[in-house]
């Protein structure tokens, strides 16, 4: 069975951000995405289709990054304790990749090392070794039955 996914990415000044959008066979599917602080979420596609909506019933403007930066302006908190720091991003993090970085991590995935040590290994995201071994095929989204 082939599972076919639908996957755009994004560089921001924050980070790079994905989705991956993998509809079912019989219906309905399923949305992972990553934001720019690395955070990964899961979604129904019908989820999806709503916020596609709502989005397309908002006024443009609202929708342009200038916009959405002073929406979502953090306000002062009083009394509030202090935040950790944002973990620095990795060497490589958006960077393109090159054939040795390819075979590396075809190596390393092949000889059973886990997602977090290989993308230590090559100074990339957790979330875009993933995406590149999704990319070459080395493993499939399956849904959740």
């Amino acid at each position: 069975m082939t599972i076919t996914s639908y996957e755009t990415k994004e560089q921001t000044a924050d980070g790079f951000r994905a989705i991956v959008v993998t509809p079912f066979e019989q219906g309905g599917g399923r949305v992972d995405f990553v934001t720019a602080d690395d955070q990964r979420h899961v979604i129904d596609l019908e989820d999806l289709a709503f916020l596609v909506r709502a989005a397309a019933s908002l006024p443009r403007h609202l929708l342009e990054p200038t916009a959405l930066a002073q929406i979502v302006a953090p306000m002062p908190v009083v009394d509030e304790e202090p935040k950790a720091k944002k973990a620095a991003r990795p060497a490589r993090a958006g960077g393109r990749w090159t054939d040795q970085e390819e075979s590396k991590l075809c190596d390393l995935y092949t000889s059973g090392s886990d997602v977090k040590a290989i993308a230590d290994a090559l100074e990339r995201s957790p979330s875009s070794i993933v995406s590149r071994l999704l990319a070459m095929d080395l493993i499939e989204v399956t849904p959740k039955v």
